[in-house]
């Protein structure tokens, strides 16, 4: 059975409850959606803001982000509806997510049109960042691959695992902004038969806090000859 079919038929069976006031439908109403707070884009290299998400032209960083959106902040009914793709296993909220996400971006194309150019070139591959194995097995799924799934497929294209985790890495969660980054610092590595060299990349994750995992991806693409990256992710910690 496609995961197409099957998805239907979890929609009739199962419908949709509104992560917020549990209305029947979507995973968050038309009612509830107000309560989404957007967020502002920045300048992935010195985190000040950036009207297009693009990387100023005074931060150089040779192996640093070229630019880096995020459609919401990070709480209330985003957070809630995360949490459920991430940890309750609700992947086919994923496609919803992300499908809104493109939509909140398409609303204000004025700021949104550099990464929407970009998404949409034909050049432009989309990967994620990768997860241990052993970990990866436990919880069934990387949420940042589902994620990417859904990302792709609205604009036309497959995500390709163009990552690998070479080493195990303490949650993220309970470490402060300099622990992240050394607990991830060379953790990362473009995989065997992979070839970045030349190309132009979008890395789709969930969640920016520090940033610390996009910018190890985006520095074993870079290191691997990627021409320029882009992060993308649902929501940035406010």
């Amino acid at each position: 059975m496609s995961s197409k079919i099957l998805e239907a038929a979890l929609g009739i069976f199962f419908p949709p409850l509104c992560v917020r006031c549990g209305a029947e439908g979507e995973y968050i109403c038309a009612s509830c959606e107000v309560f989404c707070s957007e967020a502002s884009y920045i300048c992935p290299v010195c985190r000040a803001s950036s009207f297009t998400g693009e990387r100023h032209r005074s931060c150089v960083s040779r192996r640093g982000l070229d630019g880096l959106v995020n459609a919401w902040e990070y709480d209330g009914v985003i957070k809630r509806a995360i949490h459920l793709v991430k940890y309750g296993g609700l992947t086919h909220m994923a496609s919803e997510l992300a499908l809104r996400a493109l939509r909140a971006y398409a609303a204000i194309p004025a700021r949104s049109g550099a990464f929407l150019s970009y998404l949409y070139g034909e050049d432009v591959v989309i990967s994620f960042p990768p997860m241990w194995r052993a970990k990866e097995k436990i919880r069934g799924f990387n949420q940042a691959e589902v994620l990417a799934r859904g990302i792709a497929r609205a604009a036309g294209k497959r995500p390709l695992p163009l990552l690998v985790k070479i080493r195990d890495t303490r949650s993220q969660v309970d470490l402060e902004q300099k622990e992240r980054f050394f607990n991830v610092r060379n953790s990362i590595a473009v995989r065997e038969g992979s070839n970045v060299r030349g190309r132009r990349i979008l890395v789709v994750d969930d969640v920016w806090t520090t940033g610390s995992t996009i910018q190890e991806c985006c520095r074993a693409l870079k290191r691997a000859g990627a021409r320029t990256v882009w992060g993308c992710t649902l929501a940035r910690t406010p």
